[in-house]
């Protein structure tokens, strides 16, 4: 047994060595593929829809020989695989929520509550060690080539050095690499960079980008709940480096990989672009997850810094952290290591955390910079320093001059002009913040770009061909942005909701026949010489959230000018038009009647969902079933409430806005003061009576959050209705969709009166037989006067505004649960989407105006 643990320590700590260069030896490549055996791991390759894919962007460089010659371009591939199944997302908000105190400072704000679920995410997906992939490379001058990579360790990452055959590539270029068969939708970028020239090496946490790194509770608030802030002023100076330098960037941080994509988009939002660096390990409970920030960091950090000096080791470099946690031992460690290597070193002095006296004291800085030259390193607490520090010696200031004289404020060093922010009184600093221009005129247009980039469907569809749905979405890069008719807004869209029920009629729904694909906004029919309707496969998502760009030019001439101005946020839901492109899209047209102003207490991702299922619930209820908030009792009859029946709420927008409406007391005040006359609060309450069918975990939900007052979890509901006693409704809102069981069972006297209304927000599939129960249905209608129709919402800014007033008083609440990924991932979420039986997908399509 003692054999076997040494052989084991043995073979873990050859896999686990790091190469000098960075590199993965043949022994250790062959003692992981042999660990992942032995662990009973599989290899395979990814399955498109069963895993999430993430390729890292990276640094392709040339190995400097023995003999000082240039090899050829290398390049390190960081990929991560997940499995779809994600573990309960809802117990770690909970968690989250009560460590970090929600309940007092956050408690009711659903936007916050949103933006958990979205940064928690990707560290509950599960990890899928074992797996192989591909990616494809465009070359310049040999087309492309496909690299075959793995398989991934028992993290679900993989790390393979590559040749590049670059022979005619130049520093600074950028190429863009994919997945292959992603159709594009995952890809990384991987940036060339030549031996010589600068090389700026950045924390992250609390050195440019406010963390909190000494507090668990100041972690996972900057973590999960509140938006990413960069330390002030140092956007400016980073941007001051790149003009003066043009440095290759490497960000370092030692937070787990699966926040690259919440990092990667916090840094391309603030500084220049370039490497992110991640630790290669997962987390399993939230005090890991904290750990993970202060364990280990100092030897990991060197590794990385070693690998970095490997890829470039004539780079004259340049390395800026913080106080907070090892960075100071770190760099001066690695500038006793490569001293020819680095030329600067700057720390900054974090004092807006409490408990930080003894990581800010003297003695700590001088120790840990003991044999570093006083002019290489610095410590900052302000990035204005830089542009007040004294003249010295002209040693100092050729140190100084390397990074473009940031730290020497003398003329020959650094022009005046260029100097200015790093000069003012510290008291006309106010908080960096994005501006967005704006206009009240409505003949101002904001320029435009001649290209977007959309989700679209393929042209290639026909009637004989119809594999539609998800899987057949693709993304682009050069659609031509749509160009306004004289009564169209132009929206700059920010988030856009794909439905699964709309794209399913591109697979169920063929060509010629009664419902057809004819009557959905995605597609534009033209006849051909052979006589078959080809369809043109258009941009999808009715739903949106965006900004005004440009008015309507019919309003130009109105005295009363355009109902929305220039950089109006709103919402919208976008009519069934024959060749009408959809939202999902950088660029949509709109009409005055299709918009409302966005609700000022959502974020953009939570308002996208509401428009299209507000508004069938809203027709459903004050059009198709003909009720009025504003009638009088008289027209109520007299024999009780008025009873309604809505089947599948839990499940659907349309459902949970349905209920909550019924029960605003606020839509119905003559009904209850008619019915009730002077009763108590309690009968109120109950002058619209509402049942649920729902499964048995939702009842709760279903009697708490909506005010059921029965709920069943039965089937037949016929049968529940005579068990229970209760009375025939007035209206059947079925959720579940036409052409069901239920739907015709909500046909029977048992369940609906005679002059009822039976209502769905979803049609029928067309083509099918008539089955005998449904001749027996239209009888049903045709003898006892029903109401029997799928509802065809249509845009209504008049009620689409009272819906968002409702939402803005807490009355309608948005489904916060919804998958939201940027466009760029659309397809592959939208597939998940349709297998996991969700609704719809919330596309990110301006990840920097959606304010997540």
């Amino acid at each position: 047994m003692a054999d076997m643990k040494a052989s084991s320590r043995a073979y873990l700590a050859i896999r686990d060595r790091p190469h000098p260069a960075g590199r993965e030896t043949y022994l250790q490549r062959i003692l992981r593929f042999v660990g992942l055996l032995t662990e009973t791991t599989t290899v395979q390759p990814i399955q498109p829809g069963n895993h999430v894919v993430w390729l890292f962007d990276n640094i392709a460089y040339q190995p400097i020989h023995r003999n000082h010659h240039t090899q050829a371009w290398e390049a390190e591939i960081v990929a991560c695989v997940f499995g779809r199944e994600r573990r309960n997302v809802g117990q770690y908000v909970a968690r989250i929520a009560d460590f970090v105190g929600l309940d007092g400072e956050f408690g009711g704000d659903i936007m916050v509550r949103h933006r958990i679920i979205q940064r928690l995410q990707p560290l509950l997906y599960e990890v899928a060690p074992g797996r192989t992939l591909s990616v494809d490379m465009p070359l310049y001058d040999e087309g492309s080539r496909r690299y075959h990579l793995g398989p991934t360790n028992e993290n679900g990452v993989l790390t393979q050095n590559v040749s590049l055959p670059q022979s005619h590539i130049v520093d600074r270029s950028v190429v863009t690499s994919v997945l292959s068969g992603s159709n594009r939708q995952v890809c990384m970028q991987t940036r060339f960079a030549s031996p010589h020239g600068w090389l700026l090496i950045s924390d992250i946490d609390d050195s440019i980008k406010i963390t909190l790194t000494s507090e668990a509770v100041g972690i996972l608030r900057t973590t999960f709940v509140t938006d990413p802030e960069p330390i002030f002023g140092m956007p400016k100076l980073y941007d001051f480096i790149d003009k003066e330098l043009d440095p290759t960037w490497v960000y370092l941080s030692a937070s787990p990989y699966n926040l690259y994509k919440f990092l990667r988009s916090f840094l391309h939002s603030f500084y220049p672009p370039g490497t992110l660096l991640l630790r290669q390990t997962t987390w399993k409970d939230i005090r890991e997850f904290i750990r993970s920030y202060n364990t280990g960091t100092r030897t990991y950090k060197m590794q990385q810094i070693d690998k970095i000096h490997s890829w470039l080791p004539v780079r004259k470099v340049i390395c800026v952290g913080d106080s907070t946690q090892s960075d100071p031992e770190v760099y001066a460690e690695m500038y006793r290591k490569h001293r020819s290597w680095i030329k600067a070193i700057f720390i900054r002095k974090v004092t807006d955390i409490p408990h930080m006296a003894k990581k800010n004291s003297s003695r700590r800085f001088q120790r840990a910079f003991e044999g570093v030259p006083h002019d290489v390193w610095r410590i900052f607490e302000h990035p204005s320093e830089f542009g007040k520090t004294p003249a010295s010696s002209k040693r100092q200031a050729g140190r100084h001059k390397a990074i473009g004289g940031i730290a020497n404020n003398q003329t020959d060093t650094i022009p005046r002009e260029r100097a200015a922010y790093t000069t003012l009184p510290r008291a006309h600093h106010k908080p960096e913040t994005r501006l967005r221009m704006t206009s009240n005129t409505m003949s101002e247009q904001t320029q435009v770009p001649k290209y977007m980039q959309a989700l679209h469907l393929p042209s290639s569809f026909t009637n004989k061909a119809t594999p539609g749905g998800p899987s057949s979405l693709q993304y682009e890069t050069e659609r031509p942005v749509p160009k306004p008719g004289p009564n169209e807004y132009l929206i700059k869209v920010r988030t856009a909701c794909v439905s699964i029920d709309e794209l399913e009629q591109t697979r169920t729904t063929p060509l010629g026949q009664e419902g057809n694909v004819r009557d959905s906004a995605m597609f534009l029919e033209r006849p051909t010489s052979d006589g078959i309707d080809k369809i043109h496969g258009l941009i999808p998502g009715r739903e949106f959230c965006g900004e005004v760009i440009s008015t309507p030019r019919e309003d130009y001439a109105s005295s009363k000018g355009p109902a929305f101005k220039v950089g109006d946020e709103v919402i919208g839901v976008l009519g069934n038009v024959e060749g009408r492109d959809g939202a999902a899209a950088d660029y949509t047209l709109a009409t005055e009647n299709e918009l409302a102003y966005k609700p000022t207490n959502l974020s953009a991702a939570e308002a996208v969902t509401i428009s299209h299922a507000a508004l069938i619930a809203w027709q459903g209820l004050f059009g198709y079933a003909t009720l009025d908030p504003d009638d009088g009792p008289c027209n109520r009859p007299a024999d009780g409430p008025l009873r309604v029946l809505v089947t599948n709420a839990a499940q659907s927008d349309v459902g949970r806005y349905v209920m909550l409406l019924l029960k605003c007391q606020a839509m119905f005040p003559h009904h209850v003061l008619g019915l009730m006359g002077g009763a108590g609060l309690g009968e109120m309450q109950r002058a619209v009576w509402v049942a649920a069918t729902g499964a048995k975990d939702e009842h709760e939900y279903l009697f708490k959050e909506l005010g059921a007052d029965e709920v069943t979890t039965s089937t037949d509901i016929a049968a529940a209705f005579r068990e229970k006693g209760w009375k025939p409704v007035d209206i059947v809102f079925d959720c579940i969709g036409a052409g069901g069981a239920l739907f015709r069972e909500a046909h029977s006297p048992v369940v609906v009166k005679d002059h009822g209304h039976i209502l769905t927000p979803r049609r029928p599939q067309s083509g099918h037989p008539e089955k005998p129960s449904e001749r027996d249905e239209r009888t049903e209608v045709m003898t006892r006067n029903l109401t029997s129709e799928a509802i065809d919402v249509r845009p209504n800014a008049q009620q689409l505004a009272k819906i968002v007033q409702l939402v803005e008083k807490g009355v309608l609440k948005p489904d916060v649960s919804y998958q939201v990924e940027d466009l760029l991932h659309g397809q592959q979420a939208l597939v998940y989407a349709e297998k996991a039986g969700e609704e719809k997908v919330v596309l990110r399509v301006d990840p920097a105006g959606s304010q997540f």
